[in-house]
């Protein structure tokens, strides 16, 4: 038995020799942020983190090795390796990327601000403009900038060293505020002349943090020991809390008091409860200010979100208002413009901070009749819808219709007046009219047309049978004569004599082109079936320059005669599937244009017309040129757009050119272009496919 102990007590020694024979150096920085960690008046360090890591070492076996240096520098020699643990560090996500830190907390921290003394701050607003102190590197200074960036508060920042000078200075007045961590502030604020605020933030973990990459082994063996502590309340993790955080350095009455003891146990109880009393009626203030703290971020939380979304509310107002093709101005009850939307802008070159407070009649000349109605409109709270006007704008005729809204309550602007621009309605309505106008117009020469041709079919018959009552050839002109004895040939030649047979001869022709001319009115007034059949193109084109021939021989100015026709038309050209009376049309507005430009302008030259045709595979192509004035590039451009004319008013719509088109591209599924011709003039182009 005594040689079992024997042998039992030799691998105690030796277990327990063990560390000592191979014990750990390792390399712990520190700095100065009592109680939590600092070095004390003999030079060593103290404070719970350095009661966690020499509790730790004795029982690993660890020799430590303690730098002190101040916070900057110690965070920087972790970084880079060169020592091994840093003690009292905040844990954060940005901060793992460059140390490894234990998975056990020791502790728990905020931060606090404090005020100079005299100076008073009720909330997060107040520090606006303010000085504030903060520690290089402190991870709650990083948090008090990103809350006030957030909140859009601006400030001044100083830098000192440590939370000590951050103090001093702020007691003589050196900076209006300073950030500091809580439980600093709870050991050391009252030697200072400073005052905290109800700005509390940021409550992060301090850990202990080793370099990125090094030994895990001690951050590990740091987390087992720390959670057995935890677990053993007569451990000295709880013996440490107890020691630097419930009793205050300095509290204890001094050696010399000893022997007083007795005599001021009634002072020192007196005195006892007056600070349990003081520390709970600190705590209620800290708890009531923190509560308002509190209540005031979410306040300012709910202020922020409302201003936002009422930004946004305003910038999708104003958008909606900025792309309306509607000329919004309000005014005041004063006639002041307090709204101005791009089309304002846009119509009258007036930018709307120009535009803005100016009297409307100013900014809108031509509206400055108008006030008495916006007047009237605001008064009596009703819409009000003026009469549409006219004015002249550019050298051209504009329609306007204005519409005046009053509002209430909308912080000064009193109505809106809303100017459309009709020009382009007004413009449909006239054709919409002229149409019908044209259609009945139609219908009218279709009747007239079946009425000439009666009498001019008995006209024409007439004129034949005089002719055929003077030729001898026939056997009952020569049994009249002998009847009436006299001579047949006598007659014809008195007849001829007096030019009575040229006379029948020419109203019989006359007779003839008239039925040809009211044969062409009736079968281009027919509507179209829209079947399209084989069509000769030269006769097509002969037959638009015919009925051109007609309408501008009734021209007072001279009409088409004046108009030299030069054909240069391709032999053997094949038919193509077309309607025959919507092509004549577009030949004929072709025809009607050209001779026009020609004939209104001072030509230098006598007015030609190029009838052209050609054909390539596939395409049979017709051009009709003239020497007139041209295309300008502006009118080249919109000269197929619906409405668009350069001619004067009452001399057309429009919209020749436009039908014309649509019905080449989309009727007859071919090409219509327009350009200027080498010689000048213009030259329009059709090209129709053959089949």
């Amino acid at each position: 038995m005594i040689r079992l102990l024997l042998a039992a007590l030799v691998l105690v020694l030796a277990a327990a020799m063990a560390p000592a024979c191979h014990a750990r150096a390792v390399t712990v920085a520190y700095y100065d942020n009592p109680p939590v960690l600092f070095r004390n008046a003999a030079g060593k360090p103290a404070g719970l983190f350095a009661v966690l890591i020499e509790h730790t070492a004795a029982t690993r076996g660890w020799k430590l090795t303690w730098i002190h240096r101040s916070w900057p520098e110690a965070l920087d020699m972790v970084q880079r390796g060169e020592v091994d643990l840093l003690p009292d560090v905040a844990y954060s996500e940005e901060r793992t990327r460059r140390l490894a830190f234990t998975s056990q907390t020791p502790l728990v921290n905020w931060a606090h601000v404090f005020a100079r003394p005299g100076l008073e701050v009720r909330s997060l607003l107040d520090v606006r403009g303010r000085s504030v102190l903060v520690q290089p590197g402190d991870i709650h200074a990083e948090a008090f900038r990103s809350t006030m960036r957030s909140f859009g508060i601006t400030y001044v920042e100083q830098r000192l060293p440590d939370y000590r000078d951050l103090f001093v200075a702020l007691e003589q007045g050196q900076g209006d505020l300073a950030v500091v961590n809580h439980l600093f502030a709870a050991s050391q604020g009252t030697a200072y002349d400073v005052q905290a605020t109800p700005i509390l933030l940021n409550p992060i973990e301090l850990r202990i943090a080793a370099p990125k990459g090094g030994d895990r082994a001690l951050l590990d063996a740091l987390d087992e020991e720390l959670a057995r502590m935890k677990a053993d309340k007569n451990s000295a993790y709880h013996r440490a809390l107890d020691h630097w955080f419930t009793a205050r350095p300095g509290q204890e009455p001094p050696a010399w008091l000893g022997t007083a003891l007795w005599a001021a146990l009634a002072a020192v109880l007196l005195c006892g409860l007056w600070i349990v009393a003081m520390r709970a009626q600190v705590a209620r203030k800290t708890r009531e200010l923190a509560a308002q703290n509190r209540r005031l971020e979410r306040e300012i939380d709910v202020r922020t979100q409302a201003e936002k979304a009422l930004r946004e509310a305003q910038g999708s107002i104003a958008g909606v208002i900025d792309a309306m093709p509607s000329l919004l101005a309000g005014v005041d009850d004063q006639g002041r413009v307090t709204l101005w939307n791009r089309t304002a802008w846009e119509r009258t070159g007036i930018p709307r901070p120009q535009a803005m407070g100016q009297p409307l009649g100013e900014v809108l000349l031509h509206l400055e009749d108008v006030l008495p109605e916006l007047t009237g409109a605001a008064a009596s709270d009703a819409r009000r819808h003026l009469p549409r006007r006219s004015r002249i704008v550019g050298g051209s005729l504009r329609y306007e219709e204005i519409t005046i809204f009053p509002l209430a309550d909308t912080g000064g602007t009193r109505a809106v007046l809303r100017v459309d621009d009709v020009t382009e309605r007004v413009r449909l309505e006239e054709i919409a009219v002229q149409g019908e106008k044209m259609l009945s117009l139609g219908g009218l020469a279709a009747g007239m047309a079946h009425e000439i041709n009666n009498p001019l079919g008995i006209i024409m018959q007439s004129a034949q049978n005089a002719l055929r009552r003077v030729q001898d050839e026939v056997p009952a002109n020569c049994r009249a004569a002998d009847t009436c004895d006299v001579e047949l040939d006598r007659v014809r030649g008195y007849l001829e004599a007096r030019g009575v047979l040229r006379a029948l001869e020419a109203i019989r022709e006359a007779g003839a082109r008239a039925a040809d001319i009211v044969a062409r009115m009736l079968a281009f007034s027919r509507p179209s079936t829209s079947q399209r059949s084989p069509v000769d193109v030269t006769a097509l084109i002969e037959e638009a320059v015919a009925l051109a021939a007609n309408e501008f021989g009734q021209d007072g100015q001279g009409g088409f005669h004046r108009v030299q026709l030069v054909r240069d038309y391709a032999p053997d050209l094949p038919p193509v599937p077309a309607v025959r009376t919507e092509m004549v049309q577009v030949l004929l507005n072709l025809l009607r244009n050209a001779a026009q430009a020609m004939l209104e302008g001072e030509a230098d030259r006598p007015p030609r017309i190029v009838l052209r045709t050609a054909q390539a595979p596939g395409w049979v192509r017709i051009e009709v040129e003239d020497n007139g004035p041209g295309l300008d590039p502006a009118s080249r451009t919109r000269v197929f757009e619906p409405f668009f004319t350069t001619k004067g008013p009452g001399r057309g719509t429009g919209l020749g050119l436009s039908v014309s088109y649509f019905i080449v591209t989309r009727n007859h599924r071919g090409t219509f272009t327009a350009r200027n011709a080498p010689d000048g003039g213009a030259r329009f182009t059709i090209t129709l496919p053959r089949e």
